[in-house]
C-alpha cells in the first residue's frame, strides 16, 4: 500500500489510482503542469479537466505528459466514456483541439 497526499488538501491517498483528474481552476496549465510530481510514482495516468480548451494548453498539457484532456463542458455519459479511453490507453482530447490542429 503506498501513500501520497492529495495535491490541495493536503491528506493522504492511500493506495494507488488509476486516473488522476487534474482540476485546473485556479492552478497552473498547460506545460506548467508538473505531472511528474502529481503522479508522485504512481501508475495512474493524468488527465486535464477544464474550461479552457485553447489548442496551445492542450498541446503543451500533452507534451507536459497529461493522458487527456477533459472539457468541463462534457455531459456525464461522455464524460464517464472520455475517463474509460484513458484507463483504457487512450487519449481523450476535446473537438476544438482536433479541429486546430
Amino acid at each position: 500500500m503506498t501513500s501520497r497526499n492529495h495535491c490541495d488538501s493536503g491528506m493522504p491517498v492511500v493506495g494507488d489510482v488509476d486516473v488522476v483528474l487534474y482540476d485546473s481552476f485556479g492552478q497552473v496549465q498547460g506545460g506548467d503542469v508538473d505531472v511528474a510530481r502529481l503522479m508522485a510514482g504512481g501508475s495512474g495516468r493524468l488527465v486535464i479537466f477544464s474550461w479552457n480548451t485553447e489548442p496551445e494548453l492542450v498541446e503543451a498539457s500533452l507534451a507536459a505528459g497529461a493522458a487527456g484532456y477533459i472539457p468541463k463542458t462534457l455531459s456525464g455519459k461522455v464524460l464517464i466514456g472520455a475517463l474509460n479511453l484513458v484507463l483504457s490507453g487512450g487519449v481523450y482530447l476535446p473537438a476544438e483541439a482536433i479541429s486546430a490542429g
